[in-house]
C-alpha cells in the first residue's frame, strides 16, 4: 500500500473554509475512489491551526488518480488561499499491515 503524510498549516479566517473542503474531499476519496483506503484529517494538539492528512491508496497509480479527481484538484488550488505555505508531504509505503493483512482486519469488523 501507499500512503501519504501531508501537513498544512492554515491561517486562522480560513479555518472554516478548510475544514468544509477537507471534510468533503476526504468523504469523496474515500466513498467514490476505490484505491483510496483511508483518508484521515488530524489537528494538531499543539496549533489549532496545524492539520496532518493521513491518506493510504492500494498503490501509488491509485494516489495519482485520486489527484487527478474535481475534489483534490479543487481543494488543491484552494489550499493556495488558506495556508501560509503549501502542504508539506511525506510519501511513504506500507510495511505492517500488509494490504492482505489490511484488508482481512476490516472485514472482520
Amino acid at each position: 500500500m501507499f500512503g501519504i503524510f501531508a501537513t498544512i498549516k492554515i491561517k486562522p479566517d480560513q479555518r472554516d473554509g478548510f475544514l468544509r473542503t477537507i471534510r468533503e474531499t476526504a468523504f469523496r476519496s474515500v466513498s467514490g475512489e476505490p484505491g483510496c483506503v483511508r483518508f484521515d484529517v488530524f489537528q494538531d494538539l499543539a496549533d489549532e491551526n496545524r492539520y496532518i492528512l493521513y491518506e493510504v491508496y492500494t498503490d501509488e497509480e491509485a494516489f495519482k488518480e485520486h489527484l487527478a479527481t474535481s475534489h483534490a484538484q479543487s481543494a488543491m488550488a484552494r489550499s493556495q488561499d488558506w495556508a501560509e505555505k503549501g502542504f508539506e508531504v511525506i510519501r511513504a509505503t506500507s510495511v505492517y499491515p500488509t494490504e492482505q493483512r489490511y484488508f482481512a482486519t476490516q472485514s472482520s469488523k
